[in-house]
C-alpha cells in the first residue's frame, strides 16, 4: 500500500510539465533509467501481492532487511520532496534555480536518488529474482551517471557555492 502511493506520488510528480526539465544525459539512457527502475518497483509490488511471484529464494531475513530499507527510504524521499518543495524537478531545471543544502540535503547531496537506490535494493531483496536484480543494477547505475551530469551543471551554474557544498556533503551518505 505504500509504495502504491510512493509510486503514483511520483508519478504524478513526474507526470506534471512544471516538474519536468532538460535530461542531463542522453534522452534514451535517461528513459531507460526511468524504466528500470520502474520495472524493479513493479517486482516488490507483485510480490507484495501475490508472495510467489517469480521467486527463486525465500529467506524471511531478507525480507524484513527489505521492509527496513523501503521505510528507511519512504522517509527520505519524503523529507527530500518536502525540502525541494515547487523546486523539484526530474531533469535540469530550465531557468535559474537556487542550490539546496539545508535539511537532508545536508546529509546527502541526492537524497531522493539516494532513496529510489535504496527502493531497488529493497525489492532485489524483497523478491531475489535475476531479473529484478538486472533491472535494479541498471537502474541504479543509469541514475550514478545522471548525478554526474547534474554535478557538472551544478558546478557550471554555481561553481563557488556548488563548491563548498560539494566539499562538506558527501554524494549520497
Amino acid at each position: 500500500f505504500i509504495l502504491t502511493i510512493l509510486f503514483l506520488f511520483v508519478l504524478f510528480f513526474a507526470t506534471q510539465k512544471q516538474h519536468l526539465g532538460k535530461s542531463p544525459i542522453n534522452k534514451q539512457l535517461f528513459i531507460l533509467g526511468k524504466f528500470s527502475m520502474f520495472i524493479s518497483w513493479m517486482f516488490l509490488f507483485f510480490k507484495a501481492l501475490f508472495p510467489g511471484f517469480f521467486q527463486i529464494i525465500s529467506a524471511i531475513y531478507l525480507e524484513g532487511i527489505a521492509v527496513s530499507l523501503l521505510l528507511l527510504s519512504i522517509i527520505i524521499v519524503s523529507m527530500a520532496f518536502l525540502k525541494l518543495g515547487k523546486s523539484t524537478k526530474f531533469g535540469l531545471p530550465d531557468k535559474e534555480s537556487t542550490l539546496i543544502t539545508r535539511g537532508i540535503y545536508s546529509i546527502s547531496r541526492n537524497p531522493m536518488y539516494l532513496a529510489f537506490a535504496m527502493i531497488c535494493i529493497a525489492s532485489s531483496l524483497f523478491n531475489p529474482n535475476i531479473i529484478n536484480i538486472v533491472f535494479s543494477i541498471i537502474g541504479i547505475a543509469i541514475h550514478h551517471k545522471i548525478i554526474l551530469a547534474e554535478e557538472k551543471f551544478l558546478k557550471a551554474s554555481c561553481s563557488q557555492e556548488w563548491n563548498k557544498y560539494k566539499n562538506r556533503t558527501r554524494r549520497y551518505i
